[in-house]
């Protein structure tokens, strides 16, 4: 039997039954012989009513079931093509898993051949070259490196929420001690001042990715420092309400308005490689990292006077990813 049929036999019974017992009970209470007819006038009245209303009602429940069973077979197609796309997508990881694959091992290999044979080239014939001839090897050799180097960044960006690692709770300024420690060579060399003001507990998120993000971050600001000026830079990590937050400021070349967007796209470089190395894709990992967990990256920044990278981490969401 339909649900909707159900419903109105259901309400016809009780409102036969309530009239019917509630006007007997009525005229057994007044014992009086002068109001039968009134009595049973009533019943017929409510008989009539309950009967209408009824009628009134399976129309009305079937309507709306009608309605949920069409929602149900639209979410149902809803599924399917939802189960489609996550087959695709399970493809497209697929590929891309076999992409960088190639990336890591295929496309590098030759690029260490080109720099190992350029190499040797030179050693061999060096009194042979003349000075032309070692340009153009060491042009070979660099470009090789600078594209070997562009592989591994665009690896790395590829592996940015693709390979999920469990969020949990991280050491900070242990992190930030490891990161200035592979970077020593450079703050040695430029003479850098590192000043840290590590206040956050209890900070939740990937270790690896935070560590990825720290050491792009100082790499950065010892890159673009001002010649003739010692980089000074200083990383903050404190609690804000409901979130974290991480600031790496430093005093280098900064950075125009203009181009506080741009900086975050992948590839988009706002120096030639030949003043600035690098990839083009460094900022680019670090908001997909951040984004990737809920959170945002702000940069303020005056030209000729630094630059502030500051990053917000929101508790909750670390807190129920590591749960």
């Amino acid at each position: 039997m339909k649900p909707a049929v159900k419903i109105t036999i259901a309400y016809l019974l009780v409102g036969y039954c309530w009239i019917f017992f509630s006007d007997r009970a009525l005229l057994w209470i007044t014992g009086s012989d002068t109001v039968p007819a009134l009595i049973g006038l009533q019943t017929a009245k409510g008989l009539i009513y309950v009967s209408v209303t009824g009628i009134l009602l399976y129309f009305l429940v079937r309507h709306y079931l009608d309605q949920i069973e069409s929602k149900v077979i639209e979410l149902k197609k809803l599924n399917r093509q939802l189960e489609t796309h996550a087959g695709q997508l399970k493809q497209s990881n697929a590929e891309l898993e076999q992409f960088a694959y190639t990336a890591s091992h295929d496309l590098q290999e030759p690029l260490r051949m080109i720099s190992a044979f350029m190499a040797q080239l030179d050693k061999k014939y060096h009194e042979q070259l003349d000075e032309k001839a070692h340009q153009y090897i060491y042009f070979a050799i660099d470009g090789a490196k600078r594209m070997r180097k562009i592989l591994i960044d665009l690896l790395e960006y590829s592996r940015i929420g693709r390979i999920y690692e469990e969020t949990s709770p991280i050491d900070v300024e242990g992190i930030v001690s490891e990161c200035l420690a592979e970077l020593r060579h450079k703050i040695q060399e430029k003479e850098a001042q590192i000043h840290l003001d590590i206040t956050c507990s209890g900070f939740i998120w990937d270790a690896n990715l935070f560590r990825m993000i720290i050491h792009q971050l100082l790499d950065n600001s010892l890159k673009f420092a001002r010649p003739e000026v010692a980089p000074e830079i200083t990383v903050a990590c404190y609690d804000s309400d409901n979130e974290w937050v991480l600031a790496v400021k430093d005093n280098g070349i900064g950075i125009d308005r203009e181009y506080f967007e741009k900086i975050f796209v992948i590839f988009q470089r706002l120096h030639p490689s030949s003043a600035y190395e690098g990839s083009g894709i460094g900022l680019a990992s670090v908001k997909k990292a951040v984004e990737f967990h809920k959170g945002k990256i702000q940069v303020t920044a005056t030209p000729g006077e630094g630059s502030t990278f500051t990053l917000i981490f929101p508790k909750k969401i670390a807190s129920s990813s590591a749960a």
